[in-house]
């Protein structure tokens, strides 16, 4: 239900603000004409500019829904609403700026500053006008008492629908009852003979459904027909914790036969991280999910897009820095140019991490002498200075240029430009249970603790909250910020 009013709002206020930006390019254009740099009457002038209006739709139609000034809960709040307002327009107005500097250089400034000035007070006085219609409504509405609903469940989980209903103020509902869950189940079973008879019903009817026998099933049923008429309702709210949701089965048929709204807010259990998501399968059936990590979307594939294109040219660059390092490898240290280790990556699968070896071949015999040097705490090793490394493995290192045949690794799917740092079959080992999260997306050459590392960073758990962090509030712009930083990085050579 909300889902539904919040998409029919969003797309409502996408065409006012349309309509709103049409008005407002109508407006420059009236005020361009006395300008004295302005060349024709005014359908001369509204045809040389259209691209700007074309622009600006884009750009404002996505940012609003971005930023969610698309959601009525944005409206609110007076300064919720302006603040969201005026972030939009300055985006959008950069983002208009910019693509006319790159597209029409010649175009005239004024005009798109007269433009910008002009919608905003504009769309700032549609907003205003869609939050007074809002509350207008909804006082209208209150007043009329319409929808009416009778709220049935657990006292201690009502208030999360009375809450529900106070941050919605534009959600026009009246609550005309609450009856406890034990109160009216001892209603429904007092006056349907209840529980005392469901034996007797089970002997002389073998049907049963839900495990409760048909003929006990009809009698609450019209016990519930019998207490919802007792109100004047449009809808029934069953508050209920999810191990109880199959006890509302009775409720929800005696709505349907009297043509009443049945809804039912189930409170599901804390989790410690992840969203809820519910669909629709059809046919009755809901499949409910609790999401830890992001689920496919657009986005995703567009970062297997981006993968796939950085580690096709990372490749092409890697094959130069592998002509440039071979060689002095060999002289400085006996053995394969590419070191090759399994590592764990999505979810436990194990995979073929490739790196430029960096240190001499017996680098894993030698680890045991060197582990009271271990400048980390927790199950990784990391030393500075190792002896370990080459003379150009450490110029590599300082570069980070030796996790360039990572590329290969990315290009096939085991890993990816940005994400967690690939742990070590031994690491994994030794994990704690809420160390396993780190492994829910795909391990990156770089992310949050390799940006953080060096170092800085030192306690396991730590790099297990950056890894966490970044798969919780994971976006494509946090991949290309990390990106960014990540390239500066390489360029100042920070690494050991």
């Amino acid at each position: 239900m909300l889902a539904r009013r919040e998409r029919l709002f969003a797309e409502l206020v996408a065409l006012a603000d349309a309509a709103t930006l049409v008005v407002s390019i109508l407006l420059a254009c009236a005020l361009y004409v006395h300008a004295p740099s302005a060349k024709g009457g005014f359908w001369n002038i509204l045809a040389a500019h259209l691209t700007v209006l074309w622009i600006a739709l884009a750009l404002w139609t996505f940012l609003a829904r971005r930023l969610g000034l698309t959601d009525s809960h944005a409206y609110v709040s007076l300064g919720r609403l302006g603040a969201r307002t005026l972030r939009v327009h300055i985006l959008g107005g950069l983002g208009l700026m910019s693509a006319e500097f790159l597209t029409n250089p010649a175009a005239s400034r004024l005009f798109t500053f007269e433009f910008l000035a002009v919608s905003f007070v504009a769309l700032s006085a549609e907003k205003l006008g869609v939050r007074a219609m809002l509350l207008c409504r909804a006082e209208r509405k209150r007043a009329q008492g319409h929808p009416r609903a009778l709220v049935v469940g657990i006292e201690s989980l009502a208030g999360a629908y009375f809450d529900l209903l106070r941050e919605r103020r534009f959600w026009p509902v009246t609550v005309a009852g609450f009856i406890p869950w034990d109160e009216a189940h001892a209603q429904v079973n007092g006056n349907g003979n209840g529980n005392g008879n469901r034996n007797g019903a089970s002997a002389n009817n073998g049907a049963r459904t839900n495990g409760l026998p048909a003929a006990a099933k009809g009698r609450s049923t019209e016990q519930w027909d019998k207490l919802i008429g007792n109100y004047l309702v449009d809808e029934v709210v069953a508050v209920m914790p999810w191990n109880r949701a199959v006890d509302t089965d009775a409720l929800a048929i005696a709505c349907a036969r009297r043509g009443v709204v049945f809804r039912e807010l189930i409170q599901m259990p804390a989790a410690p991280a992840g969203t809820y998501r519910v669909e629709d399968l059809g046919a009755g059936r809901y499949m409910l999910s609790l999401e830890t990590v992001p689920e496919p979307t657009l986005a995703l594939l567009l970062k297997r897009a981006i993968d796939v294109l950085g580690a096709t040219v990372g490749l092409l660059l890697c094959g130069l820095a592998y002509l440039w390092y071979a060689p002095r490898l060999k002289r400085e240290s006996p053995g394969p140019v590419l070191f090759v280790q399994p590592r764990v990556g999505e979810n436990g699968r194990v995979f073929n991490l490739c790196k430029f070896r960096t240190m001499c071949p017996d680098a894993e015999e030698r680890l045991p002498e060197l582990l009271e040097h271990n400048q980390m705490d927790g199950y990784m090793f990391k030393m500075k200075d190792d002896p370990r490394v080459t003379p150009s493995g450490r110029v590599l290192r300082r570069r980070h240029l030796d996790e360039m045949p990572q590329f290969w690794n990315v290009l096939k799917g085991d890993m990816s430009l940005v994400g967690t740092r690939p742990p070590t079959v031994n690491e994994v080992a030794r994990y704690k249970p809420h160390h396993y999260r780190r492994l829910s997306m795909k391990p990156g050459i770089t992310g949050l603790w390799q940006l953080n590392g060096n170092g800085e960073v030192r306690e396991f758990e730590d790099v297990v909250r950056l890894d966490c962090q970044y798969i919780d509030n994971w976006s494509l712009a946090t991949d290309f910020k990390i990106l960014a930083k990540t390239a500066l990085k390489v360029i100042r050579g920070t690494g050991w």
